[in-house]
């Protein structure tokens, strides 16, 4: 028998997308500080041209750093005018475009 020693998590920022009624979606994302992809997910969200009278629950976008398996600060921005599921469509999209790009 073997003690099981799990591998040291990688330091990485996660993007939860919540919005009440919905399930949570969660994006993983590496080689980018919060400051950095916070910025990034607030253009990309008034690049949309979201309607100020959209009617709905609010989506609130959250990006969490953990630092070798440690949660640390949370920085999150709200808005109204789309789904989760949309939301974490526009986000996989355009950080697949950006990774082929680069």
């Amino acid at each position: 028998m073997k003690l099981y020693t799990p591998p040291t998590a990688p330091d990485l920022m996660r993007i939860n997308i919540k919005r009440s009624g919905e399930s949570t979606a969660h994006i993983p994302v590496i080689e980018a500080t919060q400051w950095q992809l916070m910025s990034w997910i607030r253009k990309l969200i008034e690049a949309q041209n979201l309607s100020i009278f959209a009617i709905g629950d609010r989506i609130t976008i959250e990006v969490r750093e953990s630092i070798g398996g440690i949660n640390g600060k949370v920085m999150s921005t709200s808005f109204y005018g789309m789904s989760v599921r949309e939301a974490e469509k526009l986000i996989l999209e355009k950080l697949t475009k950006f990774n082929t790009n680069n």
